[in-house]
């Protein structure tokens, strides 16, 4: 009587989540065996199609050399995901008062934020934070349950700046590299339009986001409309003069 010795097999399956993607089962050894999820021969873990809950998965496998067979069963969960969601008061806010409260409304406390700032927090149910420059910040969130299934959310944030606008009332185009040219310094602007008369009434330059250099205008005042559009597309209008020193 020659006894013969079974194959030894192993079918070592990773965490299966929800939100996993279907894929072929291929990790038993040996290889060439045979797969039967919930009793049908398949080695394809539809995710969407089995759901939460267990399922049996049996390989079987015969050695071509001793003909001898064995089997090994093994019982995975579908794990549910948790859901990643919070609110964040304000959505908008100026950056002379930058500060965002974050609250998580997942049902899990293992939590990684990231501001979109270089500023990562693990952990925080609730939590403020203060942005240091204007901008579009694109929040995330990462929960992560028991199971080690992950889901992620984002959600925007938006800095503004604080609107201003400084219109000289005099320049020197000399050439010396300082005050040479006419125009509005502004924080929180998209654009402006300049336009210049001369004291006729008569428009002598117009530009866009241009500067003024009076070139070809003698020493005189001149009187200007400038049409500024800020970061909400609201159109503020000045009017006034500005004394050409040559």
């Amino acid at each position: 009587v020659v006894v013969k010795q079974l194959p030894v097999l192993d079918m070592p399956i990773d965490t299966i989540c929800e939100n996993s993607l279907s894929f072929t089962i291929n990790t038993a050894t040996p290889l060439g065996g045979t797969y039967f999820i919930d009793g049908y021969a398949t080695n394809y873990f539809d995710v969407e199609k089995y759901k939460k809950g267990p399922h049996e998965i049996l390989y079987t496998f015969t050695d071509s050399l001793t003909t001898c067979n064995n089997s090994i069963v093994k019982t995975v969960n579908v794990h549910p995901v948790p859901l990643a969601n919070f609110t964040l008061t304000p959505a908008h806010a100026d950056i002379d008062n930058p500060n965002i409260l974050f609250v998580s409304n997942s049902k899990v406390s293992n939590l990684e934020w990231n501001f979109d700032d270089n500023t990562i927090v693990e952990d925080s149910l609730m939590l403020w934070h203060t942005y240091n420059d204007t901008g579009i910040y694109n929040v995330q969130l990462i929960a992560t349950n028991e199971y080690n299934c992950v889901d992620t959310t984002y959600k925007p944030v938006l800095i503004h700046p604080v609107y201003a606008a400084y219109i000289p009332s005099a320049f020197t185009p000399n050439g010396d590299g300082e005050n040479d040219s006419f125009f509005p310094s502004v924080i929180g602007s998209k654009s402006y339009t300049t336009r210049i008369y001369n004291k006729w009434g008569g428009l002598i330059f117009k530009g866009e986001n241009n500067a003024w250099n009076g070139e070809n205008e003698v020493s005189d005042t001149y009187g200007y409309t400038i049409e500024i559009i800020d970061f909400k597309d609201k159109i503020i209008k000045y009017t006034g003069t500005v004394i050409l020193l040559k």
